[in-house]
């Protein structure tokens, strides 16, 4: 297996790339039965990622249901039943109404009944020839009156189904009664022959067939078969509009009540050339079947997308009749039992006849799913990109960076794969162009860690030096942390810095200003380390940390709080300290904001900067320096806010917009772990009150609820401030636009 590696390598990255394109348009070209199915989940997949979509108007389904099942009684029912039905949508104006139901038995109940009251008659001696005219009368007649109701309607479609395989040829024979009825078909679709070759290509073949008896089947306006053929995995995609039978060719059920309701008195013409259907067409449309005469279904949603009514309550009178007027009306089984119940794209346990309402939609509006002739060529086309294309990024570009683009151009075309689907009805194989792409990436990511065990003693030998062996040992596991780039994370960041630094400098000597530089930040890093915060840089006096990188961290606001809070009273120690050498007290300003950022090596390929970017970063900067505006010690945003409000205490300060951004924050005080409040109680209502006040612009009660908040609490910062900007609005009214922001330059 080595030698075949080493020997791999030898070809180069473009050699490898080509090979790996070659053989998945080889395994295209078998398309094995395992990845045709990943291929029908991943056509699924992009369905159910649309969503529901409404479906047209035209038709409702009428639903043998459990309700009316309990008000009819048990299956089957009586036909009288079906003929109040089919009467009362006649008289609601119904345009054609479609059958998913065949009656390929006379009234079993009522003339097995009379039949066997003759019986009895004979034995018991009784004779009467009238009364055994009137018996024979009686046989038949609810057969004869549904056919009169079909008759009399003239736009019923009756199903019918079609034995296709020999074990259900087999369980017919075994259920079949002796005096079943002949056969009774609707007539066979005209059929154009490319050749007489096209007249043996393999189509869906019927091999017997259960039928309607002739008296009902004679009066409808249509038959339709109302098969549905899953596919491999059980769900089923497509459903066929033609089947063969004894050498001729028979529409579907959703076919013939199409043909009904555009009033086409012309059946569906059928064209087959010597690779199977080439042509289904109804009038001016044209319906895109493949090869075996099927329909790819555009399913609109699950269960229940279609308008339905009980059945019972249809006969009963109790629903609209305006809802059956001018539309096709759908009759077939919803209750387990009576159904076979389909798996489709959207849901499980789908009944049959809303795949024949979703069928005769999408011909209704020639809305339908596309695979052109042409489509086997864009995919091998497809194929040779998605191979090529990352083969040519990973072979020139870093790994991490190729990986990355190639990566997008996976992700661009699953979203162009699943437009063409969903917004322009056309389905390209997304499989194999993926397992073409994922070939390559692969086999090039095993060629790079064959050709670079070279590079890695290089490396060892050229670091080993330079850094400690443990930092080495990380950068041969994953060498692209010696690339440049980074990672997209939810982060907190915490800037601080000492206020009127400018002045230390002027006021100390270079080595006194050092020392006191160093006494204060060895204690400010090690409480960002103690509360597992990565140090990102010193500026001068300024100090950056992030937390939540490079380790996860769910909870690195709370530890941005955290260490902030120690890192104010570790300066408290200080000063008590340097009050004895005589070093002059000196205050800190820290400002935490929290969001998405990009970390990594922001460096060079010659330095290294481990850090963060981005705009959550910059305002984490600006709110640091709001700190001398209004007086406080520790700002956060409105985001950092919102992670730590349940367990820290806060007092909101302003609604501000910072120099660099447009939309507006809202920043907050952190005063402790907990509430500080519980002494000052009324301060806090005092001061939320003023707040409430000055941006309602009642300026005169918000200066007195501020001057009485300074009372409670003398020299509070943010009171301050509020109260000098109340003094100056009452004496300057601020414009009709005013809304309470701050705007900050710095």
């Amino acid at each position: 297996m080595k030698s075949f590696l080493e020997k791999i390598t030898k070809l180069g990255p473009a050699q490898v790339t080509l090979l790996v394109a070659i053989l998945s348009i080889m395994l295209y070209s078998i398309n094995p039965s395992f990845l045709n199915v990943m291929e029908l989940k991943a056509y699924d997949l992009r369905f159910r990622s649309r969503g529901v979509e409404r479906p047209g108007e035209e038709i409702v389904i009428i639903k043998i249901d459990e309700e009316s099942l309990r008000k009819l009684g048990r299956w089957p029912w009586s036909r009288e039943h079906w003929s109040k039905l089919i009467d009362t949508l006649t008289t609601w104006g119904a345009r054609v109404i479609g059958i998913d139901v065949f009656f390929a038995e006379t009234e079993e109940s009522r003339d097995t009944k009379i039949a066997r009251l003759k019986d009895r008659m004979s034995a018991l001696g009784i004779e009467g020839q009238r009364v055994l005219a009137l018996l024979d009368a009686e046989r038949g007649r609810t057969d004869s009156q549904l056919a009169a109701s079909i008759d009399k309607s003239g736009s019923v479609v009756v199903g019918y189904f079609f034995f296709t395989s020999e074990d259900e040829v087999a369980g017919l024979k075994k259920t079949r009664s002796r005096d079943e009825p002949e056969v009774f078909l609707a007539l066979p679709l005209p059929v154009v022959f490319e050749s007489e070759r096209a007249k043996n290509v393999p189509l869906w073949e019927g091999l017997d067939v259960r039928s309607n008896i002739k008296k009902i089947a004679e009066k409808a306006r249509g038959l339709g078969f109302m098969n549905i053929i899953p596919d491999p995995d059980g769900t089923v995609r497509w459903v066929p509009l033609v089947m063969k039978f004894q050498g001729e060719y028979y529409p579907s059920l959703a076919l013939q009540v199409l043909r009904v309701y555009l009033r086409d008195p012309e059946p569906p013409l059928l064209r087959v050339s010597n690779s199977g259907v080439e042509e289904l067409r109804l009038g001016e449309t044209v319906f895109p079947t493949d090869e075996h005469g099927e329909l790819l279904v555009k399913y609109r949603g699950g269960r229940s997308t279609f308008p339905s009514y009980s059945f019972s309550q249809v006969i009963s009178g109790e629903v609209p009749p305006e809802d059956f007027r001018g539309k096709i009306v759908l009759v077939g089984a919803t209750t387990i039992g009576l159904y076979d119940a389909r798996i489709t794209p959207f849901a499980n346990e789908v009944p049959g006849v809303e795949i024949h309402a979703t069928v005769i939609d999408n011909m209704l509006h020639r809305d339908f799913v596309l695979r052109p002739v042409w489509i086997r060529a864009v995919t091998i086309l497809v194929i040779l990109l998605m191979a090529l294309i990352p083969g040519v990024l990973l072979a020139k570009l870093p790994a991490m960076k190729g990986a990355c683009i190639s990566g997008g151009l996976l992700l661009i075309y699953a979203v162009a794969n699943r437009y063409l689907l969903v917004n322009r009805g056309i389905w390209i194989n997304f499989v194999y162009p993926g397992i073409g792409f994922l070939g390559v990436f692969v086999a090039l990511i095993v060629y790079r860690y064959i050709t670079e065990e070279r590079e890695k003693r290089k490396i060892r030998s050229t670091f080993q030096y330079f850094v400690s062996p443990g930092v080495v040992d990380e950068i041969l596991k994953d060498p692209a942390k010696l690339k440049l780039g980074g990672e997209r994370k939810v982060l907190s960041v915490l800037f601080s810095d000492i206020r009127d630094f400018t002045y230390l400098s002027e006021t100390l000597s270079p080595d006194t200003l050092t020392t006191l530089l160093n006494l204060y930040l060895t204690p400010m890093t090690e409480i960002v380390f103690r509360h597992q915060g990565t140090l990102d840089k010193y500026m001068g006096d300024a100090l950056m940390a992030i937390f939540g990188a490079p380790l996860d961290q769910e909870d690195h606001a709370e530890k941005a709080c955290h260490a902030a809070l120690d890192m104010v009273k570790a300066l408290g120690n200080l000063q008590r300290s340097w009050e004895i050498d005589g070093i002059p007290e000196i205050s800190m300003g820290i400002g935490i904001n929290s969001g998405p950022m990009s970390v990594g090596n922001m460096g060079s390929d010659i330095l290294f900067d481990y850090s963060v970017v981005g705009d959550h970063v910059n305002l984490g900067s600006r709110l640091e320096k709001l700190n001398r505006e209004y007086g406080t010690y520790i700002i956060l945003s409105e985001f950092t806010h919102e992670y730590v409000k349940d367990s820290f205490a806060c007092r909101e300060l302003d609604i501000v917009r910072v120099k660099g951004r447009t939309k507006p924050v809202r920043i907050f005080e952190l005063l402790g772990r907990e509430d500080p409040f519980h002494e000052w109680s009324t301060f806090k209502t005092v001061y939320e009150n003023g707040l409430r006040a000055y941006r309602s612009q009642q300026w005169t009660e918000s200066i007195g609820e501020f001057e009485k908040a300074l009372r409670i609490r003398p020299g509070d910062g943010p009171t301050k401030l509020y109260l000098r900007r109340c003094k100056l609005m009452q004496k300057k009214r601020p414009s009709s636009q005013w809304n309470g922001f701050s705007q900050m330059w710095e």
